[in-house]
């Protein structure tokens, strides 16, 4: 079975990398405002006083964006391993040309040595694009879940504005979401 895991905000701490950025930009600006990732709840970041869409968008599109990228913090790098043991791996992402090579950068930086996942990236606004019949779709953006074909769909992390009117299978961490893969897995093998 295929399952299709996101990279920002659910492998990757894109909002935490995000926030750093901001504070290295503008902290000696009059009216910056120390924002915290948990303090994040708008897609377009909308918290982040100074911040434009343009901006965000180069964000994402720069060096200092993966240099300041962590895991997100309840992820370990050996469940890849293990979900590579357990399903036809994919790392599905959108971004562009320069994010999705800095995505693959990083991934390689970041989980050395494994080889298990393949990454599917595109361009655009969700990933309807993606076939993912017949898979599961691990994602944190709730219109990423409602458009795909997947035929199971986990919403991934603490609820916020892009997820919050997610109502289907939900997970807060990856403990829980590796009890639930590990768990549909088994009931594949003996179904």
């Amino acid at each position: 079975m295929k399952l299709f895991l996101d990279f920002d905000g659910v492998i990757a701490d894109t909002v935490k990398a995000v926030c750093e950025l901001y504070r290295e930009d503008y902290l000696l600006y009059n009216k910056y405002k120390d924002i915290s990732p948990d303090e994040i709840d708008t897609w377009d970041f909308e918290e982040l006083f100074f911040l434009t869409r343009h901006t965000l968008r180069n964000y994402f599109n720069t060096g200092r964006f993966f240099d300041a990228l962590d895991v997100i913090p309840s992820f370990e790098p050996q469940f890849i391993e293990q979900l590579g043991e357990m399903y036809d791996l994919k790392i599905c992402t959108i971004g562009d040309s320069p994010n999705i090579k800095g995505k693959k950068i990083w991934l390689s930086n970041n989980l050395t040595d494994i080889q298990c996942y393949e990454l599917t990236s595109l361009c655009g606004e969700d990933k309807s694009t993606v076939d993912m019949s017949g898979g599961i779709i691990v994602d944190d953006n709730s219109n990423n879940l409602r458009t795909s074909n997947a035929d199971i769909k986990i919403c991934y992390g603490e609820e916020k504005g892009w997820n919050r009117d997610w109502t289907g299978l939900r997970c807060k961490d990856w403990k829980e979401l590796m009890e639930i893969l590990g768990e549909l897995c088994r009931y594949t093998k003996e179904g």
